[in-house]
Formats: structure tokens, C-alpha cells, sequence
């Protein structure tokens, strides 16, 4: 599942996306933060769908996936594979473009 909260105002995008974060956990989910500076090639497909041990789903937050190149590229590449997840990928990110908009939209809640 995939819900991306963006706008011009960051910190308003942001506080929605931690009310979707707050309202979706549950004891056995596991939440992870994704952040640009860490991220690694190939790291949101094999999140997409990998299984865990200890809980049936995760909650992943994709914090501005724009501040990287390769991240905002995944992460465009990857939109039918997190929408289809039975993981929860939820993104801040301030602004998209226009045609990135509506490619998102196909996908998004």
C-alpha cells in the first residue's frame, strides 16, 4: 500500500503523514524510516517484498526521497510494487513535478 502526503508546506505534509503513520501501527508491525542520506540502491523493491520474522507487515516512512537522485528515481521505478506491497510505504516529500503527480497518482491512496 502506498499514501504520499506532499505539498509546499513541508510541515504540514509531514504532520499528515504521521497521523496515517499513528492511525495504521499496531503491536505487530514494525516501523522504519527511510531517509536519502542512507538509502541504498535497490532497497525499496527488496522492502517491497520481503517477509519478516517478527511481524506481518511494516510501516516504512520515505522521508524526501527527492534529496537523492538514485532514491527519487527507485522510488518513481518502484511505484506499482510499493502500491501492491503488503507493506505500507508512506512518503513526505515537498513537491513533485507535474508528470512525477500524476505517475504517482495511478498508484497512491
Amino acid at each position: 500500500m502506498l499514501k504520499v502526503f506532499y505539498g509546499k508546506d513541508g510541515v504540514k505534509a509531514r504532520q499528515q503523514a504521521h497521523f496515517a503513520i499513528e492511525a495504521e501501527m499496531t503491536i505487530d508491525k514494525e516501523f522504519v524510516r527511510l531517509e536519502a542520506d542512507k538509502y541504498q540502491a535497490g532497497q525499496l523493491l527488496s522492502m517491497s517484498s520481503a517477509a519478516s520474522l517478527f511481524s506481518p507487515s511494516s510501516v516504512y516512512l520515505i522521508d524526501f526521497p527527492s534529496a537523492s537522485d538514485v532514491f527519487l528515481a527507485e522510488f518513481m521505478d518502484n511505484l506499482e510494487a510499493l502500491a501492491t506491497s503488503t507493506h505500507l510505504f508512506i512518503v513526505i516529500e515537498e513537491e513533485f513535478l507535474a508528470a512525477d503527480k500524476k505517475k504517482i497518482s495511478k498508484y497512491a491512496e
